[in-house]
């Protein structure tokens, strides 16, 4: 046995290990096998309904044509009877009405003869102000029938507010309003108030024709829930499906018709209505254009860029001479859409007159082109009836559709994929480390390869688009991620060192198909005229070269003359604004000005656009700086008053009542010594978000505090979903934007009470840090997000933190989950009186006045008029009415906030939240501290550093930067503290309220 002996610690060592990785394999097989049954527990058990398509796929063979319709009456709801409204009250209709506010149910059973497929059509009449349009949920017999149903639209009618009109031959002609250098005016949009009939689309058009709905043959109870204020109900009606004729049987019912001699030209600019508020006008430059000038602007255009979401329409009505056949033709451009077509639907009268006109292409063109409707063997004729006819363009998405579903579906499986390669290896990465995926997921590789048969497919079916020979440089992202499938495929086993091409960053497979599958939706397309003609030759769509030489050149001249300072600097009565922002923000605000501040003051105002904030650190060296600067960073001001060249706000009177509508929190980084050089104009704040389809289906609760957050983390992590907070972005720089509430609601304090040095390593600081970093090292939360915008609206990430700009993403740009999510409040950490401290972060863009100004009370009584109620509320709503609702501006006057037009619970929330609203104090040096604290986060994260030894070198760092400023700025000299640095805090701003209200 002794010789053995040598053999046997060896021996032992072998078998502890196989013992190791066998326990390892099994461990790693049973976390992939519960993964899988997770995942077979949502689709199984249906965490969220089936969608349209398979919904659609399931039924195909019950649509049945011509079958005729059943309309259902108020009076044979079941609702609330306070619900009701007689018909004297129903603004018009020809019986009483129900009045639903959001929350609010109908509720009424149908008898269908037979079973099969429905179009739902509804008589409504929105009196809201709200500018997206109404929405309803909608369950047969007790079940949302497709996951879509959850959210059903129908569009409002928008017309243009117009100073005069006047007919002419072939249309009404539009006057729009002038400004103070003749430049007509984005009109405004008001809202048609009218009782309307509509089928029912999905939230997010993406198909372009009415839903259809499964009706047993008998009762079926039906439940409409509403997700929208203010909506008046009257019938309700289920009708079999219109079959729509090809253009074949079309042009046989009008065989022998006259055909109109003659050309009928419509300007586009004379819409009469509009399907959403964002569909703007816009001045083309081009000299083919018929409403154009060389100098001044001219709407004569539809914006192209405005026009691209599915479902938003255009309607001209026109006069038609006499009873014939025409043809139609359009003046258009469509350049954003690469080598591929953009589609629109094209109804006459409400009515798709064949089936070739439910998506019609007008493809890739840089320049103005006319395009006359045919199918490329001939040109259509429609026949058209004399007097008034509408005509209506709608955006649709309909043949990318395949391509969108192909691609969704491929990331939600690399998802899928991800999830569980990280579940092997428990999250990390390491270039030394060999793994053996295969023995794990052996149709890993086939799985891979078949995305990649699919993407190749919905290339060639992308290109089969495009009339022409060209391959679509639209679709080169389908390449790119094929090429990445099939690599990754060849060498499976190193995925886990790969993600970054599979699944994360700007490069991976997943980023690819997501960026491509948002600009596929976007069917961007302008349009100058269209015609009405036969045999007539159309004008030319594009100037010829000499033609655009000569505007060119006049344009060059003209640029010489700055149009936007029409007042003479000079005049001791002008004040000259520089703003930085965009120019309609800028038109709209001279308009304002010339309309009301100029007329009731005496004071004239020169704006100027100001491309960039960095133009004023060289106008104040070489003395031409402006009076007031609006649309600054927050430390602008600060940067400027250490450096004595702007005003102390505090020093004039109404001061006090301005910044009494602010949040308090919100002038800490306006503040240097005991002076408030700045006031804010806008504010970005932060809010808890979350899917509430998701998170109802779970029984998970919105958490109030992060003890909350992490109760609900295992539920979430087990099937495959997160929590986000901002720390987790894909940025590496973690401001003081995204970990100063971490140390507020630990009552840390960032700087000593002189301002000299940094306490962060206090125990409190020491608290703060370790919060925010146990939260990704201990409770998993990911570190990499790129877009949680994309990942609420995929689900993956159905709750987390964002800003209010998230707010507006989801608001505006995320229609199919609309009426699905919901905002909350900040999470916090409750106190021991029992108090949720949510201190959270905002920035804001703000204004300051220059001491070099000669015109400081004028400007400051400029600065009282912007920053008012009154004015703020009304450039809120002018903003969004004249440019749309994605124009929304979150005034830092929280009086004007509330009068914001969004949802009134979730405007309570935001208020509600800003109580709360802090920003970081400025000190000399103190960029460096944000850049420490942001590095330091990262070492414990990344590379598992200790928490206080990161902190320690942190102030190491952060101290000796102060230190530097400090005496840069005379605060120490000669190594000497020779005064002290006063922080600002809220109890500064406080005490300065309190003292002068005493003073009064």
């Amino acid at each position: 046995m002794g010789k053995y002996k040598k053999y046997l610690i060896p021996l032992s060592v072998i078998l502890v290990v196989l013992i190791f990785f066998l326990a390892r394999s099994l461990l790693v097989s049973n976390k992939i096998e519960e993964l899988k049954d997770y995942e077979g527990y949502i689709k199984t058990n249906n965490l969220l309904e089936m969608s349209y398509k398979d919904y659609l796929e399931t039924y195909q063979s019950e649509i049945n044509y011509g079958n005729g319709s059943i309309s259902i009456t108020p009076d044979d709801y079941n609702i609330d009877e306070s619900l009701r409204i007689n018909q004297n009250e129903s603004n018009g209709y020809d019986m009483g009405v129900v009045r639903l506010n959001r929350g609010n149910e109908i509720t009424f059973t149908i008898n269908t003869a037979e079973s099969g497929m429905y179009e739902l059509y509804l008589d409504y009449f929105y009196i809201g102000n709200e500018l997206l349009p109404p929405k309803i949920g909608l369950l047969i017999n007790d079940e949302y029938p497709f996951y879509e149903s959850r959210q059903l639209s129908f569009p409002v009618t928008w017309a243009p507010e117009v100073t005069d009109t006047k007919q002419g031959t072939y249309q009404v002609i539009h006057h729009y309003q002038l400004d103070r250098y003749n430049n007509e005016v984005q009109p405004k949009s008001s809202i048609v108030r009218a009782w309307q009939t509509s089928a029912i689309y999905d939230g997010s058009y993406f198909y372009g024709t009415p839903l259809l709905f499964y009706l047993e043959e008998g009762e079926n109870v039906v439940k409409i829930i509403s997700r929208s204020n203010d909506l008046l109900i009257g019938r309700v009606t289920f009708g079999s499906p219109k079959e729509i004729p090809d253009y074949k049987n079309y042009k046989a019912t009008y065989a022998g018709k006259e055909r109109y001699k003659g050309l009928i030209t419509i300007e586009a600019e004379y819409y009469t209505y509009k399907s959403d508020p964002s569909i703007k006008l816009y001045s083309d430059t081009n000299p083919s254009s018929t409403n154009y000038h060389s100098r001044i602007k001219k709407l004569n255009a539809i914006d192209a860029y405005t026009w691209n979401e599915a479902g938003r329409s255009v309607t001209w009505e026109i006069d038609v001479p006499k009873d014939g056949l025409y043809k139609l033709g359009f003046k258009y451009i469509q350049y954003q859409m690469i080598d591929l077509p953009a589609y629109r639907k094209i109804e006459i009268d409400g009515e798709v007159p064949f089936a070739e006109l439910l998506a019609y292409p007008f493809q890739y063109s840089t320049k103005w082109k006319n395009e006359v409707l045919g199918n490329g063997y001939e040109d259509y004729y429609f026949y058209l009836t004399e007097g008034k006819h509408e005509i209506r363009l709608t955006s649709v998405i309909d043949p990318y559709r395949p391509i969108v579903e192909t691609l969704k579906s491929i990331m939600t499986e690399i998802t899928d994929l991800s999830l569980d390669i990280k579940k092997l290896t428990g999250g990390k990465t390491d270039a030394y480390r060999d793994w053996k995926i295969t023995e794990y997921i052996p149709d890993i590789a086939d799985r891979l390869l078949s995305w990649a048969d699919e993407l190749d497919k919905a290339y060639r079916y992308g290109n089969s688009l495009n009339n022409t020979d060209k391959l679509a440089g639209e679709l080169i992202n389908l390449r790119y991620a094929e090429e990445n499938l099939r690599e990754l495929a060849d060498d499976p086993d190193k995925i886990p060192n790969k993600l970054t091409a599979l699944s994360e960053g700007s490069t991976s497979v997943s980023q690819y198909l997501g960026d491509l599958t948002l600009r596929l939706t976007k069917q961007t397309m302008g349009i100058e005229k269209f015609y009405l003609f036969t045999d007539s030759k159309l004008p030319k769509a594009d100037a010829n070269i000499f033609k655009k030489l000569s505007e060119n050149i006049k344009q060059f001249f003209y640029s010489f003359k700055n149009q936007y300072s029409h007042y003479d600097s000079k005049d001791p009565d002008t004040i000259e604004v520089w703003v930085n922002r965009s120019r309609a923000n800028i038109d709209l605000l001279q308009k304002m000005i010339d309309e009301e501040f100029t007329p009731k003051t005496g004071i004239k105002v020169n704006l100027s656009l100001m491309p960039n904030a960095d133009k004023l650190i060289l106008a104040n060296a070489a003395g031409i700086q402006p009076d007031v600067a609006l649309g600054v960073g927050n430390n602008t001001p600060y940067e400027f008053a250490i450096r004595n060249a702007v005003v102390d706000l505090r020093q004039f009177a109404g001061y006090e009542e301005l910044v009494a509508n602010y949040p308090p929190g919100v002038l800490i980084p306006y503040i240097y010594a005991d002076g408030v050089y700045g006031l804010p104009e806008t504010i970005d704040f932060y809010l808890t978000f979350y899917r509430t389809d998701i998170l109802d289906k779970l029984d998970i609760p919105v958490p109030d505090t992060w003890d909350e957050v992490t109760e609900i983390l295992p539920e979430l992590q087990q099937y495959g979903m997160n929590y986000y907070i901002p720390l987790g972005s894909s940025s590496s720089y973690k401001g003081f934007s995204i970990t100063l509430p971490f140390y507020y609601q630990n009552n840390a304090k960032l700087y000593a009470d002189d301002g000299m040095s940094t306490v962060i390593d206090s125990a409190e600081g020491y608290r703060a840090m370790k919060m925010m970093t146990d939260l990704f090292t201990i409770y998993d939360l990911p570190k990499q997000i790129p877009s949680f915008y994309n990942h609420i609206r995929y689900g993956t990430l159905p709750i987390g933190i964002s800003s209010s700009s998230a707010y507006l993403q989801l608001l505006i740009a995320a229609p199919e989950i609309q009426g699905n999510w919901d905002i909350a409040l900040y999470p916090g950490l409750a106190s021991e009186d029992g108090e949720v401290k949510r201190y959270s972060s905002v920035s804001s863009s703000a204004l300051m006045m220059f001491k070099s100004s000669t015109k400081q009370e004028k400007a400051f009584e400029f600065i009282k008029w912007w920053l008012s109620t009154d004015t703020q509320s009304r450039f809120a709503q002018d903003l969004q009415t004249m440019y749309g609702k994605e124009y929304m501006w979150f005034s830092a006057n929280l009086k004007a906030l509330e009068s914001l037009s969004i949802d009134e619970e979730h405007k309570q929330i935001m208020l509600e939240q800003l109580e709360w609203a802090i920003e970081t104090p400025n000190v000399p040096g103190g960029y460096y501290l944000e850049r420490e604290i942001s590095n330091a986060w990262n070492a414990i994260v990344f590379n598992d550093k200790n928490i206080r030894t990161a902190i320690d070198e942190a102030v190491l760092s952060s101290n000796r930067e102060i230190k530097r400023k400090m005496t840069e700025f005379e605060y120490i000299v000669n190594g000497v503290k020779v005064k002290d640095f006063l922080v600002p805090t809220l109890e500064n701003i406080d005490y300065w309220l309190k003292e002068r209200r005493d003073d009064k």
